[in-house]
This record gives structure tokens, sequence and C-alpha cells, in this order.
């Protein structure tokens, strides 16, 4: 499903010790990956850098200190799957719940529509 934007918790970015502690420029590349993955189905990302490397603007060995940064370290900011994907776990707890939440409001417009059209005398369709 696509969802146009995903909600930025400005005090949750700023108040994030394990953020924080990454510096600008791997901050940068780990928005840029939240970008990428919330595009994704299963908000996910190929764990691959001839994949990346291109959107993210840097080179494959660039790549490797990035990762090392962002997946290698005890309080890392993304997460592998064991498929061959990088993934945050906050990101995709929030994908999930503005999908349900899409869901819901598009099972509602459908119902409410179906009303209109039987209080004319016609069935959706």
């Amino acid at each position: 499903m696509k969802l146009a934007f995903f909600p930025f918790y400005g005090s949750d970015w700023l108040g994030s010790r394990r953020v924080r502690a990454l510096g600008a420029e791997m901050r940068g590349h780990f928005v840029d990956l939240l970008c990428m993955m919330w595009e994704e189905p299963g908000c996910r990302v190929p764990d691959d850098a001839a994949a990346l490397c291109p959107t993210l603007g840097i080179t494959k060995a660039r790549w490797a200190r990035v990762r090392a940064a962002l997946v290698g370290t005890k309080d890392a900011v993304l997460k592998e799957d064991g498929a061959g994907n990088l993934y945050n776990e906050r990101l995709h707890e929030v994908r999930e719940a503005a999908e349900e939440f899409h869901a819901g409001r598009a099972a509602a417009g459908r119902k409410g529509r179906a009303a209109q059209l039987a209080n004319v005398g016609l069935r959706p369709g």
C-alpha cells in the first residue's frame, strides 16, 4: 500500500541517545534510509550496497562504514531481518499502524458510500 508520508516525531529524533550518538553525517544517511524503507513493501530495504549506494549518493566503500555505524553496533538503529534486508523496528511499527488506520478509513468510506447508494435505491458496484 502506498502511503505518501510517515509521521516524524521530532522530540523522539532529538531525544534519542542512539540517534544523537551517530553524528550528523550518519544521521543524514539514516533518515534517507528511513525514507527509502517507507516506500518499500514490509518497510525494508535490501542489505545490498549496489542497490543502496546510488540513492544515498555514496561509494560502496563508504557504505561499508555507514552500515557499520547503523547496523553493526549494540545500539544499532537498523536491524537485519535474516532475509537479506535492513529495517528499523520503530518505523516498521509506525507503518503497520498507518496501514491499519488507512484500511479502516477505506472500509468506512466504502460502507458510507454503500449507505448513500442504498438511500437512492442503487447498489454499489
